[in-house]
């Protein structure tokens, strides 16, 4: 049954960004055509409906309903030099509390809760935002590749709610040249914190942010850590592995589930800090040992074990909640990164490369884009009990802002 205009416009409403009033326009004020706030709503909802470059964007307002193009504030067509201008000078401030007012604003709707774990999870993950072998920017790391050519980068921290089956994205935070993950970090979560401090309890995290220094700052800020110990540590590393040799204890947990043809065994092991000795991470309270055994259909076989220590009591979780709190974390990387990487194509193709700021820009706007299209899909109705995929969520917001295909205008916009 076709949507009414009314229903239309609400629709579109519900995607639109509210701007925080410190997004300011940087352009002349002679001869302007469209909205500074319009442009901004039009690079994001174009990245949500999943194109990747400003000429598809540039098309996108060429075909927008009118419905669309009024609320947006635009007159007609966009040119893609009109975008690129505008990231290229387009300042930084305000786009962080922009994302935290949009997300701000899904949790007060419930469109997004804790859903997946009652206590609230943020994992912290870094992640390449651009790269080239051809070209560099002030601020931005270079190391040789494998043959010798000199590689520009740029890398950014990311802030997820894992425990909602949302997973939106709340901060961001460049990873500035001659530093590390770390000290953006202890940056980023001190924010996180601040705006969002009622959404989460614990904060997990790989390898590369477990020191003292950042367990220190989460156990400050009143918040638990699950931090994975690798090779980089190597002191507390093999200590960890020793010590469950040694102890001889018996798994907390052992489940088994089928996944793409193969079995997929996990062992989970504990041990309390007072098992072992000093480990020198402020305030851990247990060591955990998880070990994976896959078997394919073909008998091939293959083991996976992953340490962590945690700063939570050692009774205040099942071990099934221990396990499930190990799995969450990765929700990081299958939705998060995976998303961006092959839906929004961030790491290949940035929208405007003038300057380090603007590679920035187009981060921010992409997160607020990327939590549009990750509400929607959590919303929508499953299909064969799974979520939508996310190319489809992206193609039916695309259809609703183009207006074709008014009867396909998922449920949950209306």
């Amino acid at each position: 049954m076709p949507k009414t205009g009314g229903q239309h416009a609400r629709a579109v409403r519900r995607c639109r960004v509210e701007w925080d009033r410190q997004v300011a326009d940087a352009r002349r004020a002679r001869g302007l055509r469209h909205r500074h706030r319009g442009l901004l709503n039009l690079l994001v909802l174009g990245f949500a409906s999943g194109l990747t470059t400003l000429r598809r964007i540039e098309e996108l307002s060429e075909d927008l309903s009118g419905v669309a193009r009024r609320l947006l504030g635009l007159a007609k067509r966009v040119s893609d030099t009109t975008l690129f201008m505008l990231l290229g000078g387009q300042s930084l401030d305000g786009l962080r509390q922009t994302l935290v007012g949009q997300v701000k604003a899904l949790w007060r709707s419930k469109r997004i809760s804790n859903d997946l774990f009652p206590l609230g999870v943020l994992a912290v993950d870094g992640k390449s935002v651009w790269t080239s072998a051809w070209k560099t920017i002030e601020g931005a790391k270079e190391a040789a590749g494998d043959n010798g050519v000199v590689i520009s980068s740029l890398a950014m921290l990311n802030a997820v709610l894992v425990s909602s089956s949302a997973r939106p994205c709340l901060d961001l935070q460049l990873i500035r040249e001659k530093s590390g993950e770390s000290p953006a970090f202890r940056e980023m979560v001190r924010r996180v914190a601040d705006s969002f401090f009622t959404l989460f309890e614990v904060v997990t995290g790989d390898a590369g942010l477990m020191c003292r220094e950042n367990a220190v700052v989460l156990r400050g800020l009143k918040k638990h850590f699950v931090l994975a110990v690798k090779g980089n540590q190597k002191k507390l590393f093999d200590y960890a592995n020793s010590a469950f040799a040694a102890s001889g204890s018996p798994a907390r947990l052992v489940t088994t589930d089928h996944r793409n043809g193969a079995t997929l065994t996990r062992t989970l092991h504990t041990l309390t800090v007072s098992d072992v000795e000093d480990l020198g991470i402020y305030d851990a309270q247990e060591l955990w040992r998880l070990e994976q055994v896959t078997v394919t259909d073909l008998g091939e076989r293959s083991t996976e074990t992953r340490l962590f220590i945690s700063s939570l009591p050692p009774k205040r979780l099942k071990p099934s909640d221990k396990l499930g709190l190990v799995r969450l974390h990765w929700g990081i990387e299958n939705n998060r990164h995976w998303t961006m990487d092959a839906i929004f194509e961030e790491d290949d193709r940035q929208p405007c490369q003038l300057t380090r700021r603007s590679v920035e820009v187009g981060c921010w706007l992409r997160a607020l884009a990327y939590n549009i299209v990750a509400t929607l899909r959590s919303s929508a109705p499953t299909r064969d009990g799974r979520a939508q995929p996310w190319r489809r969520t992206a193609q039916l917001l695309r259809d609703l802002l183009i207006g074709g295909r008014p009867e396909v205008l998922p449920a949950h916009l209306a």
